[in-house]
């Protein structure tokens, strides 16, 4: 079995971490911007052939519009699904989670449709994953462990189970509140609990808009800039209440960021790299 190795590289300052996926014979996949350069955040041992079709020819892993099914961190971890690992360590990635869960939205729509193809058949490696000998040498993949693979199990039944609703805005506010109180529990434990209907109050808040943003990105009465930089005023937005709602303590151990720290998720280059289509 092949290994699947997750990078991150920072591109600009106040940016989240830009992320990929390589496997240990140097093919590597692109999630939306570069593959090179990146430094390793994480690896694991699973087949590199299902983790390629997952990725699809434009290695954007279904996440068919940046900013509204998900950004890199979420095409990352479908890349990663074979081997069980995710890109939790990358800078502004909790955020990330909160806003779009580990493994994106699925939308009911032709248009930004998110489909996460599993390929649960597929097994094997790419040759271009092996090393010239016939297979790689040992390199000590990462084993999740137990409470990790637990909450990875339980994010992508989440995940599973807005795909395999009807969409709707109350369905996409349920995942929303589902997969925000999993990852409170999960990051700070029974301190979340105090905090819970704060937490719900804004995550509904922001839930709210961000559909009214997505709805105006579908229709076209909003293009696909107007909508990352709206989506980053939303998100700053969104870490200043929840600062103002949590203590300093719970809200650094949610986020992974300091209570004054502000990331925004969505990078506008994408548009102008080739790697996103403006009028898409």
């Amino acid at each position: 079995m092949g290994t699947l190795i997750a990078k991150a590289l920072s591109t600009a300052a106040g940016l989240a971490h830009h992320t990929y996926v390589e496997c240990s014979g140097g093919k590597a996949w692109g999630c939306y911007g570069r593959k090179t350069g990146g430094a390793e955040l994480v690896r694991g041992a699973g087949s590199t052939a299902r983790a390629d079709r997952i990725a699809e020819p434009d290695e954007r892993a279904g996440i068919t519009c940046y900013g509204v099914n998900g950004v890199c961190h979420q095409a990352a971890n479908r890349i990663l699904l074979p081997a069980g690992v995710l890109v939790k360590n990358a800078r502004g990635y909790r955020l990330s989670y909160a806003i779009y869960g580990e493994y994106g939205i699925t939308l009911p729509t032709k248009k930004c449709h998110g489909l996460l193809r599993k390929h649960e058949s597929i097994g094997g490696d790419l040759p271009a994953c092996l090393f010239s000998g016939g297979s790689a040498p040992p390199d000590n993949p990462d084993e999740p462990s137990g409470d990790d693979r637990a909450f990875l199990g339980l994010a992508l039944r989440l995940h599973d189970a807005l795909q395999e609703s009807d969409g709707s805005p109350n369905a996409q506010l349920a995942f929303q509140l589902a997969h925000i109180e999993l990852c409170g529990m999960y990051w700070v434990g029974q301190r979340f609990v105090g905090f819970r209907d704060a937490v719900f109050r804004i995550q509904a808040g922001f839930e709210r808009t961000r559909q009214e943003l997505q709805g105006r990105r579908l229709f076209g009465d909003l293009p696909p800039l107007g909508f990352l930089e709206s989506m980053n005023v939303l998100t700053v937005n969104y870490q200043d209440a929840m600062a103002d709602a949590l203590p300093s303590d719970v809200y650094e151990d949610m986020f992974q960021l300091e209570r004054d720290e502000r990331v925004i998720l969505c990078d506008p280059d994408v548009l102008d790299s080739g790697n996103a289509p403006r009028s898409a």
